[in-house]
């Protein structure tokens, strides 16, 4: 494959791009700082499990990214995580902008061997957090999500019926 298409290829791919651009997910996360409302939550959850969003990143050996984090006043550690490039500090520009689906975000917060204490969006602007428990809980649902409904050991499972069953 020549260099051409290779770059063409990876310019249309979403995952290549730093052209994201979440603008539901910003009225959602407006809606829900001032309503506050359950429901609102949950479509924002929904809108953000499938998108994706910028994440800062420092640049560690192998060129392999390693994403910051942010404290508040309180010591507590998030992830800052973008819906768009407008979003991104001018003031605090970041060696490599990685370009993540939110459902991987989620992930390494949750991860047990994370420190961090959540996920902040938008950190300059809508401030939204999402707190640990609430990233773990969102990281249990989309597990059971892949992993299906339990099943026994015998469900699922067809039986062939033949007479000689029944002499």
């Amino acid at each position: 494959m020549d260099k051409n298409k290779i770059k063409n290829k990876l310019k249309d791919d979403p995952a290549f791009t730093l052209e994201v651009q979440n603008p539901e997910v910003e009225a959602l996360m407006t809606q829900y700082s001032s309503d506050k409302k359950a429901e609102t939550l949950n479509k924002l959850i929904e809108k953000c499990t499938k998108s994706r969003f910028l994440v800062p990143a420092n640049v560690g050996e192998n060129n392999k990214p390693i994403p910051l984090f942010i404290k508040n006043g309180e010591g507590e550690a998030f992830m800052p995580i973008y819906t768009s490039k407008a979003q991104l500090s001018k003031d605090h520009p970041s060696p490599c902008i990685v370009n993540m689906p939110f459902l991987a975000v989620n992930n390494m917060v949750a991860n047990k061997e994370s420190k961090l204490d959540g996920i902040a969006f938008n950190p300059f602007t809508h401030n939204l957090i999402f707190k640990k428990p609430l990233v773990e809980k969102i990281e249990a649902v989309d597990k059971a999500r892949r992993e299906g409904p339990p099943t026994s050991p015998t469900m699922g499972k067809t039986v062939q019926l033949r007479a000689e069953l029944y002499v």
